[in-house]
């Protein structure tokens, strides 16, 4: 039964993807329209497998191969013009104001572990919404902003939406993108071109920046949100008492996830991999089988064998990519900069200064002077500038606390324990990766973040709501 409902979904899924991609690049506009509208009716009209349409719009989100790349700048998804201004809605951006109707409609009863968190978040970016009226803010900037509200109903919409079963089918969509979008990056890695290159003429990042050589890095994965999803969701379920998936697989796709993000030569990245793969391994060192991840990892060692032998490009993207991350070393030293090459803190962090110095406290909130000097590579800073020293602590506070909640509900619940063991204690590291990341590299927390980090997110919380959800059927007190 089970594999005929993921043979079902994955015919069907497929079958709305490559439609999504003959329509969007090969077809005329009023088709690429007119599919879109029929899709999105009948996503509004699902009552069941919800899980189903919330894995397709997160696939085209973060499509493999640079496709229906959101907010890029090549032929996108059908857009809604407002009549006001310039200003359209991407067909995307309404698939979380959707997702929100449908959650409040839901008429379940269903707890929501953290209700009480998303309330203060929601208070904190009201009183930013209005200090942002105070400093004075443009009709383009409160149409952004609202959108980043929207967006964040996901962290709502997600949880209260998918039940345990709900996730576990979502979770076998999805974990079949993660080979796909492996495949995808090599592809690019070996030849400078995406998938999305076979569509269209324009060369959004630059074969030269894309292709790996002697002394050149390709800076590219496919799509790292289903990546970062699934390598913590497989880890999750490498613990779990129950196993739906089998132990080989689970490692290959942990495996494959950390050498594409490995491959990507992003630093933030690899060093939240390695933090997430040391804590996994004090966390349940009692419960990892070296003997399936030694014949797993024998067996991919194999393929990339092949590959190099064939592929010498993957040799210096592995090189160039241990090279780049290696250079941490000297923030590890002391020096930040790193010997003034660092743009992020040399340029970055000084030009964000100059105004976070002037509302230090308040910040400015979603005013035009946040809009025109926010900066989403210097994260930390990013947020004071819109929120303040007082906004960033308590969002700082909320984030840390959402770790302790599920470390500790995780050791106090006696039916988690009992159902689940440790495995839950996975998405608490989620967010501990998140927090590197964020304060490495870009921002990954906080109200201004992009669709696909919010849709990750909000996931790992549904994921972790749906466990409670189940203990609490179960009559335990949560």
């Amino acid at each position: 039964m089970k594999e005929n409902r993921l043979e079902n979904d994955v015919f069907k899924i497929s079958a709305l993807l490559i439609a999504s991609i003959i329509v969007v690049y090969l077809m005329p506009k009023a088709m690429n329209y007119l599919f879109f509208s029929l899709v999105l009716i009948s996503f509004v009209n699902s009552k069941n497998h919800i899980y189903f349409w919330i894995a397709f719009w997160f696939i085209i989100i973060d499509f493999p191969g640079g496709l229906f790349m959101y907010g890029g700048a090549y032929k996108q998804l059908p857009t809604i013009p407002l009549f006001i201004g310039s200003a359209k809605l991407s067909i995307v951006q309404l698939i979380p104001l959707i997702l929100f109707l449908k959650a409040y409609n839901d008429k379940r009863k269903k707890k929501i572990v953290f209700k009480k968190d998303l309330y203060l978040l929601l208070l904190i970016f009201i009183i930013q919404f209005v200090i942002g009226f105070l400093f004075g803010i443009s009709f383009n900037y409160i149409y952004n902003t609202i959108l980043l509200l929207i967006n964040l109903t996901l962290i709502y919409s997600l949880p209260k939406l998918l039940d345990q079963k709900d996730i576990i089918n979502f979770d076998r969509i999805i974990f079949i993108i993660v080979f796909v979008a492996f495949v995808t990056q090599v592809f690019t890695i070996l030849t400078g071109r995406q998938f999305i290159d076979f569509f269209t003429s324009i060369d959004y990042y630059g074969k030269n920046y894309l292709m790996a050589g002697e002394e050149q890095t390709a800076r590219i994965i496919s799509s790292p949100f289903i990546i970062l999803y699934s390598l913590h969701k497989a880890f999750f379920y490498l613990f779990y008492k129950k196993k739906i998936f089998s132990m080989n697989y689970l490692n290959t796709i942990i495996i494959i996830s950390f050498i594409s993000i490995f491959f990507s030569a992003t630093r933030a990245w690899i060093l939240a991999s390695l933090a997430v793969f040391f804590l996994v391994s004090v966390i349940y060192k009692k419960d990892i089988n070296l003997k399936i991840i030694g014949k797993t990892g024998f067996t991919i060692l194999i393929l990339l064998t092949i590959i190099l032998l064939f592929f010498p490009q993957v040799m210096y993207q592995i090189n160039n990519s241990f090279i780049r991350f290696k250079t941490l070393e000297t923030v590890f030293a002391g020096d930040i900069t790193m010997g003034g090459d660092f743009y992020r803190v040399v340029e970055r962090i000084p030009r964000i200064l100059i105004w976070v110095k002037k509302s230090p406290i308040i910040g400015w909130g979603f005013s035009n002077t946040f809009w025109m000097h926010k900066d989403g590579h210097v994260a930390n800073h990013m947020m004071v500038l819109n929120s303040g020293l007082i906004g960033y602590t308590i969002l700082m506070f909320l984030l840390f606390s959402w770790i302790h909640k599920i470390f500790t509900l995780s050791n106090r619940n006696k039916m988690i324990r009992l159902l689940y063991g440790n495995a839950p204690k996975i998405f608490a590291l989620f967010f501990i990766f998140i927090f590197i990341v964020h304060s490495t590299s870009s921002a990954f927390w906080g109200l201004v973040i992009g669709l696909p980090r919010i849709f990750v997110i909000s996931a790992i919380m549904a994921s972790y709501n749906a466990i409670a959800n189940t203990t609490n059927r179960k009559k335990e007190e949560i």
